[in-house]
Formats: structure tokens, C-alpha cells, sequence
């Protein structure tokens, strides 16, 4: 059956997961994805790349959001409404691509593993239909985590590639995936890190190829170099905000385990939060058909190694991943407690152990697809993943909906009430330390008129009466400078309520304050772009050798 075919099939077995999306208006979620985009698109249309300041969050003041949050979903969306669409049309489109995407890429990479097509399909729909899939997009609304999810199989399937044809390109692929996955979701990084680099010794080894350990492990760093204009921020910067807040009270790790009839039997669905104890308000199984089917493709491995008694690239392969996935699953239970202490303070960050959950469905949808490999026939194969697509889309596929629908244009969302609930959504995440967290919107003083407020630039007009101390309705943070005039620079401080603040003269004056990049974030910029030189430059290197 040719590709084409192929991949027309995966789009119209996607199309449940999506179709809901259509209607005008969008549907409720826990995060605060939408104004966000708006945010993001409204740097872009400044000019401020990368976008780091979110002019409107923390209740009008702003804050540096995007300096340690998500960049490639919201770049994405952000563009799109720049170029005339809503940023109600372009979230939906974001979050219906990060579905039917991760299909696609999921075939891809089973495919070229366990070499046959359905065996692609049939892991590219275990990866959509799954109970977590739905609460990402539809109950919680993770923009960041469920574009990772298209993501992750890239990864592996240009380091297959690699493997397989040692050709210089999909190494630079792999490179360029690994560094998408930290602009994209840190987190994913630091879940998925042991299963990356155990897949990529493992199949080096049964391969007989660690020779390309270096070249990969060099390509490695040079992911970090291409993310380094974020990452460095991230490093270094993070003690100017309140990010121990992410890591308290709700959201501490201890309040978020999972019990095994949760994980495994539980049929519950529901719009609501995870709380203390298995009393939860959202769905946190991995799906029926997605463990009881990779467990059957486990056993299956196990008895066909026993019998031929030799070690098999696909046997220890699909072996690693059915026992990497129970791993992740029960570090999602209390009897895991012990490993989270040892490891807490990089854990703690993970904030909710059932996050492996997407990492498990990974690992059991890659694996699943090896059973239908070991068909004879293509009568068989169709036959038997024709069989599980209907029963994991039948589970699994009423989920995909929203709870209610909000019938709103994107006027509507960006004025009164709503726009001010949306600038207050985790306004602690990021919000600086240079004084406490606001509980009102955003007021401009007596004497201060706003004039032009914008991603990197705001300017007032400040009367004076006598000489002193003008603060401006803008959280303090470093990078930020105030010009008198035209080019008179003038000093800044916080003052008590942490924002921008400087000494005016008596009379009528123009004060502009500017975001600019503080010495680390132009090192990490500076960093990015001489990797992306260096991937240009090898490959046109490469290129020209080809020719020759």
C-alpha cells in the first residue's frame, strides 16, 4: 500500500479527535492558553524576538512569561494570527495540529522501526487515542505538553534514520528535534531524557554501530547551543521571579499520586482538577487497550526470545520499551514516594507524577506496533489493526470534547472581565521578586498618562509639579531602561510594590521605557546563532561533498 494512502488513512482515523473543534468560538479549558497567544502574537507584530515580555500578564504590569515559558506552539500560533487569522482560529489549529501531527510522527518513527505500515498505524492511533491525549487538549488545555507530543517520536525517528543510512542530515534532524523539545516543553526534556538516551545505547549496541555515539552526542550539545537563547535566561535568571510558587502547596509532587485501579481499570471522565487522594476530577488512565496490549506484546517478546534463544534487535528493543513504560507507571504511585525525596530538587519541578503518563503512552504505542510486524500476511496484519483501531477508538474517542463552548470572538475575549481573569492566571509563575504580587489591574498614577504600550516599548507623559520619585504601572525586572526625551537615559529602581520607578523633574516630560536584552540573554542569542551557523556550514559542506 503506498505511503500517500497510508497517511491519508492516519488524517481521516485523526478526524474525531478534532472535528469538534470546527464551530465558531472555543471551548473551556483549566490553562490560559489564548491570551498567551495573544501575547506571543503581539511580540511578534512589535518586533521583540525573542519574545521574553508579556506586556499584559500579572494584571496589565507585565511579566517576562516567555523568558522561561514555551516558545514553538505559540511562535506558530502567533504567526498565523499575524498573518490575519483569529487567535481563536489559530489555537484551535495549534492544538488540532498537535493531535493529528503526533499521528503522523508516531507512524514514522514505528514504521521505520518495526519495518510494515500497519504496524505504523496502528502505534500512530494508540498514541492518539488515549485518555491523556483528550485531557491535555480538551480538559486542561496544555498547549506546550501536547505539542511535544509530536515532538518526541521525531526524535527517535531521525536517530533510526541515522542509524540506518549514517547519513549526515538526519543527525542534524535529530539535533534540530531534540532542541524543538526544549523550546517547546522543558519538562518533556527532563521526563523523557532516560528513555532517549537508553533507546539511543541500546540500539547503537545491538546494532553494532557506537562508533556514531560521538557524532550524536556532539549534535546533542549542539541542541543545547541552538536553545541556548532561551535556556541561558532560564539558568540564570530565574531567582529574579517567584518560580519556588510552582513548586508549593498545590502543586507539590506529594498530593498528586496515582492509584493503580486510576491507572489502569478506571473509566471515570471528568472537566475538573487533580486533588489530594484518588478523589480526582479528570481522567489518569493510560487506557485499557494501551497496557493490556502492550503487556500481551511483552510476553509475546519474551517467549519468542526464550525460543530462538539468541538476542533479536526487535525483541530487546520492544522489551525496553513495554518495561520503560510499567516503570513510568509506577513512579505515578505512592509506593514511589522514596526515589521523588532522593531526587527532589530536580523532581519537585515535575510538580504532578501523573506527567509520565504521556511519556508510559509513548513507550506502550511505539511497542504496540511490533505485534502486528510479526504477522505473516497482509491480510492478517490489516485484519488485526483494523481490530484494535476500532476498539481504542471506540473507548477512547467520546472523550475528545469539550465541556462547555464558549461562543466568543477574539473582541470579546480581549475586553472587560475575561481579559482581566486571563492577565491574572499565574501571575505567581513569573511574577518578579522586586515586590508583591498585585491583586488589582493595572492603574496609571494621578500625574502619568499612557501613551503607547506595546511588547518592548511604553511611553508616558509624567507632569510635575515639584521634583520626585515617579513609579510607572510596570513590573520591575532587569533589561528594562527609561529614556527622558529622546536619548537621555535616566536610572530606574523598584520601588516598594516592585515596579519601575525614577527620579522626575518638576514640569511636563516624555519617559520611555524600553526592554532591551541584559548581557546573558545576548550570550545566549549569540550562542544559538553561531549553532545554527554551524549546522548551516555542515551542511553545505555536506551538500558539496555529495556533488563531488
Amino acid at each position: 500500500m503506498k505511503q500517500k494512502y497510508i497517511l491519508l488513512l492516519i488524517l481521516i482515523i485523526s478526524l474525531p479527535a478534532v472535528v469538534r473543534m470546527l464551530p465558531s468560538g472555543i471551548y473551556s479549558m483549566q490553562d490560559f492558553p489564548y491570551f498567551r497567544m495573544v501575547e506571543y502574537a503581539r511580540c511578534i507584530s512589535d518586533g521583540q524576538f525573542p519574545c521574553r515580555w508579556a506586556a499584559n500578564a500579572g494584571l496589565g504590569y507585565g511579566e517576562p512569561v516567555f523568558n522561561f515559558y514555551s516558545h514553538i506552539p505559540f511562535l506558530l500560533g502567533g504567526i498565523l494570527a499575524n498573518l490575519g487569522i483569529s487567535v481563536v482560529s489559530s489555537l484551535k489549529f495549534v492544538f488540532g495540529f498537535s493531535l493529528i501531527g503526533s499521528a503522523f510522527a508516531m507512524y514514522l518513527l514505528s514504521r521505520t522501526v518495526w519495518k510494515s505500515d500497519w504496524a505504523g498505524v496502528l502505534s500512530s492511533i494508540l498514541y492518539l487515542y488515549a485518555p491523556y491525549r483528550a485531557v491535555n487538549v480538551w480538559v486542561r488545555g496544555a498547549l506546550p505538553e501536547s505539542f511535544a507530543f509530536i515532538i518526541l517520536p521525531l526524535i527517535l525517528f531521525c536517530f533510526e534514520k541515522y542509524i540506518q543510512k549514517e547519513q549526515k542530515q538526519w543527525l542534524v534532524g535529530f539535533s534540530i528535534s531534540l532542541s524543538a523539545l526544549l523550546l517547546t516543553h522543558n519538562l518533556s526534556v527532563l521526563l523523557f531524557s532516560m528513555t532517549i538516551s537508553l533507546w539511543i545505547l541500546l540500539r547503537l549496541f545491538i546494532h553494532h554501530k557506537l562508533r556514531l555515539l560521538l557524532p550524536i552526542c556532539i549534535a546533542s550539545v549542539l541542541s543545547v547551543g541552538l536553545a541556548s537563547f532561551y535556556l541561558l535566561p532560564v539558568i540564570t535568571e530565574s531567582s529574579f521571579v517567584n518560580l519556588q510558587t510552582t513548586t508549593e502547596g498545590y502543586f507539590n509532587f506529594r498530593a498528586h499520586f496515582v492509584t493503580l485501579e486510576q491507572i489502569f481499570l478506571s473509566r471515570f471522565w471528568g472537566y475538573g482538577g487533580s486533588t489530594w487522594g484518588s478523589e480526582d476530577g479528570l481522567s489518569l488512565a493510560i487506557g485499557p487497550v494501551q497496557w493490556s496490549m502492550s503487556l500481551i506484546t511483552g510476553v509475546y517478546a519474551m517467549v519468542l526470545l526464550w525460543k530462538k534463544r539468541r538476542v533479536s534487535t526487535n525483541l530487546l528493543s520492544v522489551l525496553f520499551l513495554v518495561g520503560s513504560g510499567f516503570l513510568y507507571l509506577l513512579l505515578m504511585h505512592n509506593k514511589s514516594t522514596p526515589l521523588w525525596e532522593m531526587t527532589a530538587s530536580v523532581s519537585q519541578y515535575i510538580q504532578f507524577p501523573w506527567r509520565f503518563l504521556g511519556i508510559a503512552l509513548f513507550s506502550f504505542s511505539f511497542a504496540g506496533g511490533f505485534l502486528v510486524s510479526t504477522f505473516n500476511t497482509l491480510r492478517s496484519k490489516f485484519v488485526f489493526a483494523a481490530s484494535i483501531l476500532t476498539l481504542v477508538i471506540g473507548l477512547n474517542a467520546p472523550f475528545f470534547k469539550e465541556d462547555y463552548w464558549i461562543s466568543a470572538s477574539d473582541r470579546e475575549l480581549q475586553s472587560g472581565e475575561r481579559w482581566v481573569d486571563q492577565s491574572r492566571a499565574s501571575i505567581g509563575d513569573y511574577w518578579p521578586k522586586y515586590g508583591p504580587i498585585p491583586t488589582e489591574y493595572m492603574t496609571v498614577p494621578a500625574n502619568t498618562r499612557l501613551i503607547e504600550k506595546g511588547s518592548q516599548m511604553q511611553q508616558y507623559e509624567v507632569t510635575n509639579t515639584t521634583s520626585g520619585v515617579v513609579s510607572f504601572p510596570v513590573a520591575y525586572f532587569p533589561g528594562w531602561r527609561a529614556y527622558l526625551g529622546q536619548d537621555e537615559e535616566i536610572s530606574i529602581t523598584p520601588d516598594v510594590n516592585g515596579m519601575i520607578s525614577s527620579t522626575i523633574s518638576e514640569g511636563s516630560h516624555t519617559v520611555r521605557l524600553v526592554f532591551t536584552r541584559t548581557p546573558v540573554r545576548v550570550a545566549g542569542e549569540i550562542v544559538s546563532l553561531a549553532s545554527m551557523c554551524t549546522f548551516l556550514a555542515f551542511l553545505f559542506v555536506n551538500k558539496k561533498k555529495k556533488h563531488l
